[in-house]
């Protein structure tokens, strides 16, 4: 899992920033 947290983490930024936008 710990591998993913960093996958995890991108997806959420990519969410937030398309939110903003």
């Amino acid at each position: 899992m710990s591998t993913l947290m960093p996958f995890v983490l991108s997806l959420k930024t990519a969410c937030l920033e398309a939110q903003d936008r």
